[in-house]
C-alpha cells in the first residue's frame, strides 16, 4: 500500500471519528431536536437494468438528523449502494440561519434537478441516463456547501468539492484539484428554472470514465394536474475526453390522490463526433398510491441504442414505502 493510500485512509478514518463524536456530544447535549426519515423499494425488473429478471429490495436508506440549536446540527445518511452494501451517503455539519445554510462533509452535488434528490422522491423508477453518466450515478461529494433558500424569486446554490467521490474505489485524487459547483434557480409559475455548472474534472461514473466542465438547464412546473421536468446537460467525458451531452422530459398526470400515469422521452449521446452512435429511452408509466408516502409503480421500457441496432425493452414493478 503507497504511503498516499495509507494518507488518504487516515484522513478518511479521522474525518468520520470526529463526525460521530460530534453527533455523539449532541445526543448526549440537551436539548437536542432529533428526527429522522426512511424508505424501502422493492423491484422486480426485466430487462430495466440487469438484463435479466430479478426480484429485490432495491434501495432502502434511513436518514438522522440532529440539531443542537434551531441553527447548528447535523445529517447523516445511509443507505445501500449498487451492490447492495450499506454506506454512508451523507454526513455533515450544517448552520442555518433563516434563508442561509452552510454544510461541511459529505453531501449531495448541487447540479441541475435529479442529482440533488434521493430516488424515492423520483417519478420514475430511474434517473435519467445523461444524469447517471455525466454527472456520476450517486452525485455526492465531499467539501464545503451554501444555500441560499427564500423560497420565491431566485436562490442559489454553491459548492466547492473534493472531485473524486468518496464511494469510487481506486480513484486518486492526483491533482489536488477542488471543482466549483453551481446552480442559479428562479421561481416561475407552479415551480422553477436553473441553470448549473460543474467546472475542473472530477471522478463522475467509473464506467464512462471522468467528467470535466459540465452545463446545465433544468425547469420544473406544476400545472394543475400536471407535472413537467425537462432538463438538459453537457460536457466532456470518458478517456480520453470528448463531448457527451443529452436530456429528458417527464410529464406526470395526477388528477387525483391515487393515480398518476406519466411519460419520459430522453437521449444521450456519449460522443458527439461519432455518428449513430445515440442511446434514445422512451418510458411509459404508472403510479397508484396507496398512501400519501406509499406507492406501487409499474413502468414499461423502449431503448434504441443506435450502436446496438435493435430496440431493446424491458419493464419493472416497483412497491415504495417512506416512514418515519
Amino acid at each position: 500500500m503507497t504511503h498516499s493510500h495509507v494518507t488518504r485512509r487516515i484522513a478518511g478514518l479521522s474525518s468520520l471519528v470526529m463526525l460521530m463524536a460530534m453527533l455523539a456530544s449532541m445526543l448526549y447535549a440537551a436539548p437536542a431536536k432529533i428526527s429522522w426519515v426512511g424508505y424501502v423499494q422493492g423491484r422486480y425488473d426485466k430487462g430495466i437494468t440487469t438484463g435479466v429478471d430479478s426480484f429485490q429490495a432495491k434501495r432502502y436508506g434511513v436518514w438522522l438528523r440532529i440539531m443542537q440549536t434551531e441553527k447548528v446540527g447535523a445529517t447523516v445518511f445511509a443507505a445501500n449502494d449498487a451492490n447492495g452494501k450499506i454506506e454512508l451517503q451523507h454526513a455533515y455539519a450544517n448552520y442555518i440561519n433563516g434563508t442561509l445554510e452552510t454544510r461541511a462533509g459529505l453531501s449531495p452535488v448541487p447540479f441541475g434537478y435529479e442529482n440533488p434528490i434521493t430516488s424515492c422522491k423520483l417519478i420514475t423508477l430511474e434517473r435519467s441516463l445523461v444524469s447517471g453518466n455525466l454527472i456520476g450515478p450517486n452525485a455526492l461529494d465531499r467539501g464545503v456547501f451554501l444555500y441560499y433558500t427564500p423560497g420565491n424569486g431566485l436562490n442559489a446554490s454553491v459548492a466547492l468539492i473534493n472531485g473524486v467521490p468518496y464511494n469510487i474505489v481506486g480513484t486518486n485524487d492526483n491533482n489536488k484539484e477542488k471543482n466549483p459547483v453551481a446552480r442559479i434557480g428562479y421561481s416561475i409559475k407552479g415551480g422553477e428554472i436553473g441553470v448549473s455548472m460543474i467546472g475542473g474534472t472530477i471522478a463522475g461514473n467509473p464506467a464512462v470514465g471522468p467528467t470535466k466542465d459540465a452545463l446545465g438547464i433544468d425547469i420544473e412546473t406544476v400545472q394543475g394536474p400536471f407535472t413537467i421536468v425537462a432538463e438538459a446537460i453537457q460536457g466532456e467525458i470518458g478517456t480520453p475526453l470528448v463531448d457527451a451531452n443529452g436530456g429528458y422530459l417527464t410529464v406526470a398526470y395526477k388528477a387525483n390522490a391515487l393515480n398518476q400515469p406519466y411519460l419520459r422521452l430522453e437521449t444521450f449521446d456519449p460522443n458527439t463526433d461519432v455518428d449513430d452512435n445515440e442511446i434514445q429511452r422512451y418510458t411509459l408509466g404508472y403510479s397508484y398510491f396507496l398512501s400519501p408516502t406509499g406507492k406501487l409503480s409499474a413502468e414499461y421500457q423502449i431503448i434504441d441504442d443506435e450502436t446496438v441496432g435493435n430496440p431493446a425493452n424491458g419493464y419493472g414493478l416497483q412497491y415504495q414505502v417512506i416512514f418515519q
